[in-house]
């Protein structure tokens, strides 16, 4: 589900029609309506607080309007396939089920500027192969970067770290994307502008949208999905094999 749906199902839960929620949060209607077109030429995104109300108005968790995930407070506990990650040294070796996934030592930047310089393998960490079968996920395209910075908070702490999925790079509303802008790595939800440009957004409303038209697009490069910190961002597909 987009998320113009997730608006539309979250005004739907809230009870109000566009015109009243319109002058509950102080906005036209037209507006609202733009949130929710299905013609992604006059589509337009939310402003991160109006979001926040909207999920109070309609009671859904903002962490599933903002990018699809499901609360945690919904999720069962230690379900089959679900998330194990050790650091580990080559000499212990991988036990059966488990998939080697590199740690580079590349920082990504939450509102500290970080700059690219050279890239290596820094740290190992073990995964479950059990769970990259239930999301799909192929190990060779993914990796582990500590984050540095505040921006992305609640969501992202400063500190912790993220798995990225390097062959996730087309842009979808809301996701959270490690992107270059220029010389700096970043980690930032994006969302698609009408004129292909993007909206680079922040989880903390301290920090203000960054609007990249168009042409601009030449000086930023999506290098990949974040699809793990303390929760997994992805749904499981069925039957998922590929490791």
């Amino acid at each position: 589900m987009e998320l113009h749906e997730r608006i539309k199902f979250a005004i739907k839960q809230s009870g109000f029609t566009q015109n009243a929620l319109a002058e509950k949060l102080g906005i036209s209607r037209g507006s609202i309506s733009q949130w929710v077109s299905g013609n992604i030429a006059t589509r337009t995104v939310p402003s991160r607080e109006n979001l926040f109300r909207l999920a109070e108005l309609s009671g859904v968790p903002i962490e599933w309007l903002w990018s699809g995930r499901e609360s945690a407070a919904h999720k069962p506990q230690k379900p089959e396939g679900s998330l194990s990650v050790s650091e580990y040294q080559d000499e212990e070796g991988l036990g059966d089920g488990e998939v080697e996934i590199p740690a580079l030592n590349l920082q990504v930047g939450a509102g500290s500027r970080i700059v690219c310089e050279t890239i290596q393998e820094e740290r190992k960490f073990r995964y479950a192969r059990s769970w990259l079968q239930k999301y799909g996920l192929d190990s060779k395209y993914l990796f582990r970067v500590r984050v540095y910075g505040d921006s992305m908070e609640p969501y992202i702490k400063n500190g912790a770290w993220i798995t990225v999925d390097k062959s996730r790079t087309n842009i979808q509303n809301g996701k959270i994307y490690v992107l270059r802008s220029g010389e700096e790595i970043q980690v930032k939800a994006l969302f698609k502008r009408p004129d292909s440009g993007i909206i680079i957004r922040s989880n903390n409303p301290a920090y203000p949208d960054v609007q990249v038209s168009a042409t601009d697009m030449e000086h930023i490069a999506i290098i990949g999905e974040v699809i793990e910190f303390s929760v997994t961002l992805i749904s499981p597909i069925k039957n998922g094999s590929t490791i």
